[in-house]
Parts: C-alpha cells; structure tokens; sequence
C-alpha cells in the first residue's frame, strides 16, 4: 500500500495528464486530487464531482468499488443493518459484493446519495427523518423506490425502542452479563437530575416529571438535547453524548437490532425494513426473501 501511495501521488504531481483504471482502495483513497470516474455494471461511464464524494473516498473508497453500497445515515444505522443482512444473505454480505459503510450524518448522507443517484451505481440507503429538505428527500425517494428507507418522524433508535414492549424495557438497558450498567443508568438520572441510579427510582422520577421510562430511553438513546438551553452548551454537548453509550456506534446498532429481535419488537418493524432488504438482495441479485426467520 505505501509504494501505490506514493505511485499515485507522483502521478498527480506530475505535469502531464494520466488516466489510470483501478479496483484499489487504497489508490482511490489517495487520489485526493485526482477526478473520480466509474465504470457501471451497464457499462456506462461517468464523473463523480469530487466535492460531493471526497469525505466518503476518504472514510471508505470502497463505496464506490461495491456491487451495492449499502448506505447508513451514521455507525447506529450501519451497525443495524450489518447484522439485519447477514439474516438475509445467511452469509456476509460482503461475500456478495454489498457493501455497508456509514455515510456521516443526515446531511452528509443526503448529498453522498444524491451525487449516486445521478449514476449507475448501485446504492440503497436507511436514514432518518430529522424535518430538514422533506422535497430533497422525496425526490430521492421517487427515484430509488424500496431502496431508500426514511423513518417517518424519527431515528431508528426512536423507531425500534417504541416497538419493544414496556415490559421490556429493562432487558434493553442490561449489557451482555445481564447486568444493568450504570453508564446507561447514569444518561437516565441526569436528565431527570436526580442522584439516585437505581431503575426503579428513575422509573418513578419519570413518572413524577409527566413523562415514561420508554420516552426517557429513547431521548437518551438517540442522543436528544431539545430540553436543554441553546446557551447552556456544556449540557447540550453532554446530553447529545448519551447517545455513544447506548447505541451510536456500529456494535451499538448491531445490540440494537439483536435485542429488537430478542425483545419482540421486530414483528412492527419488519414490514418497514423487508421491502429495503429485499431491494439490496435483488440489487446483488439474489432471490427475494419472504421473511429473515428471527
């Protein structure tokens, strides 16, 4: 890797103009100065415009070497939707030329799959609904159909912890061991502002506040600072770091999606997802599926 960094480097340097054809992500990562063409599977070429694509061909160049780049609005999503195509493919999806990569935020994602749209690449995307450029957003819908999933008014921590019953609630928090880990705890009894960690005191302290233990989770877990001051900026920044010790992070999504399987909450999301899953088996043509047998 380090002498085809170099290679590429003296080639951009250069005074002349070279054309070079590769599969290497790691010269796709290194050509930062360099414009960006694709070859599609119909044959067709075309540019990718650098300023839309160079965060991504930095991050993960093989997005764009992927029989179908799967895109995440950020590591929940993609985390998420590693083991959910797993159950699909009985196999990693990587086998299959599907690639899964995280796209960075709403922002972010929303510009990186619209550059794709323009071209024949094969793509498919999950993100959330964060109320910014809903015409963006259903104009990229129109166009890819199954294959783009936007949660309706939410994330997908909001949308999978709502489907799992209150009952239930508790197996969510618990780690691996079974234990209720205190971190966790902790995101609770500070947005409450009460010092006891305990979950039954949280619990009641939600109830005395007007709110429920399930809304509780869901703001902690998916990082909400809205009740915070705007001006009160060392609060906000904690509040939205809760989400890291839930659920924002690849392993994160990947707990996320085995416990909405383990917790019951995967019979009201499944005919939301399937309909995108079956998009990106039938993009990697492979077979539809009729359900993941969770």
């Amino acid at each position: 890797p380090y002498r085809l960094r170099k290679l590429v480097r003296s080639i951009i340097g250069d005074a002349g103009q070279s054309f070079v054809t590769t599969h290497s992500p790691v010269a796709i990562a290194c050509a930062d100065d360099a414009a960006l063409w694709y070859l599609d599977t119909s044959c067709r070429i075309g540019a990718l415009p650098r300023n839309k694509i160079a965060a991504q061909q930095q991050r993960d160049p093989e997005t764009f070497l992927a029989r179908v780049a799967v895109i995440g609005e950020g590591p929940t999503e993609a985390g998420f939707l590693r083991y959910l195509l797993e159950k699909a493919f009985a196999a990693d999806p990587l086998d299959y030329g599907v690639r899964v990569c995280d796209g960075q935020g709403n922002d972010a994602v929303l510009g990186l799959l619209e550059t794709l749209a323009a071209t024949g690449l094969r793509f498919a995307g999950l993100v959330d609904d964060e109320g910014r450029a809903p015409g963006r957003w259903a104009t990229l819908k129109g166009n890819l159909g199954d294959r783009l999933l936007q949660w309706q008014n939410g994330c997908t921590e909001q949308v999978v912890i709502d489907a799992i019953p209150d009952g239930r609630l508790a197996d969510l928090i618990r780690d691996e061991s079974g234990d209720l880990p205190g971190a966790r705890l902790r995101t609770l009894s500070v947005r409450l502002g009460i010092a006891d960690r305990e979950l039954e005191a949280i619990e009641a302290a939600a109830l005395e506040k007007g709110t429920t233990l399930k809304a509780l989770v869901i703001a902690a877990a998916s990082g909400n600072a809205d009740e915070v001051a705007e001006e009160d900026k060392a609060t906000r920044k904690e509040w939205k770091a809760h989400g890291k010790i839930w659920f924002k992070s690849g392993d994160g999504g990947r707990e996320l999606a085995v416990k909405m399987v383990a917790l019951g909450a995967w019979p009201a999301i499944r005919p939301r997802i399937l309909p995108l899953l079956n998009a990106i088996l039938l993009a990697a043509e492979r077979p539809a599926i009729g359900t993941l047998g969770l």
